[in-house]
């Protein structure tokens, strides 16, 4: 298996390695980046299996062909993906195209896995290690199956107390959910988040933290950042609009250097001829078709 979930302060990774350790697989570490050596690596061992971002496993695929390489006689034949959505029309893509059956699943780094699919892939079922609720986010009290509310979870372990710690995604318990080979409730998908929060290729961006980084930045005027969506892969884009006395390209520089420090992410610049006074600051264009 290639495991492509970060191992660099940050516990997917290990997570990861160790659930597939515990069934039996060999694992690649390969985390994020250095996709030229992975695609070596994958074509060269005979991977059948990957761990990761659903984007990423795109984006390996994409610049193997690029490389030359002829992904459908790889033994790559199935994929755990999680940390974010999966579209159906990446789904059919990866399915379709390269013959790789792919499962989701749902945890944070609090807590672990929260759900993932079982063989018939109808939704993310419940652990038996964790109590999974489904809350109202006003008043923390559960609700019925079918209604959505905030992801609120508490595990049963003695050396790690955590009680009803709410993760701000929102979900809902099935209701009349299809019969699947394990009797166990299940959550329907990811459903938003409940919070200001927004997730961009894995990572979680908090709007305060990029108003920090640019507020105090001299010569900027007004700014808005973009979340979209192109070709399967998040992408960020800042739109600026210097002051009069502003260098353009200087400010340009510095919102680009200031908005990877905060948000550890690259992120995109565009200059921009005026910015609405009461427009939102910080906004999500993508859709999950």
């Amino acid at each position: 298996m290639l495991n492509c979930f970060g191992y660099h302060l940050t516990p997917a990774g290990m997570m990861f390695e160790e659930g597939a350790r515990a069934a039996g697989c060999a694992v690649i570490p390969g985390g994020i980046g250095a996709q030229a050596q992975q695609i070596e690596a994958m074509a060269a061992l005979g991977v059948t299996a990957y761990a990761g971002l659903p984007s990423y496993l795109k984006g390996l695929l994409d610049k193997a062909q690029e490389l030359g390489h002829d992904t459908s006689s790889w033994p790559l034949c199935k994929a755990f993906v999680a940390a974010e959505p999966l579209p159906p029309s990446l789904r059919a893509l990866f399915e379709e195209q390269h013959g790789i059956l792919v499962y989701d699943g749902y945890g944070t780094a609090e807590t672990g896995n929260l759900g993932y699919n079982g063989p018939e892939r109808l939704g993310w079922h419940l652990p038996d290690d964790a109590l999974v609720q489904v809350c109202d986010i006003n008043t923390g009290q559960p609700v019925p199956p079918g209604q959505t509310g905030e992801v609120v979870v508490t595990l049963f372990r003695r050396d790690y107390i955590l009680v009803r710690l709410g993760v701000g995604d929102l979900s809902a318990v099935m209701a009349d959910a299809p019969p699947a080979s394990l009797p166990t409730p299940r959550l329907v998908g990811w459903l938003g988040r409940s919070g200001d929060s927004v997730k961009v290729r894995g990572l979680f961006v908090h709007p305060r933290h990029a108003d920090e980084a640019l507020r105090a930045l001299p010569g900027l005027a007004a700014y808005q950042i973009v979340v979209s969506r192109h070709e399967h892969r998040d992408e960020l884009t800042c739109r600026f609009v210097p002051a009069p006395d502003a260098d353009p390209a200087d400010l340009g520089d510095r919102i680009s250097a200031a908005l990877q420090e905060a948000l550890k992410l690259r992120c995109h610049v565009e200059r921009a001829e005026a910015i609405a006074s009461d427009a939102k600051r910080f906004v999500d264009e993508r859709t999950w078709e």
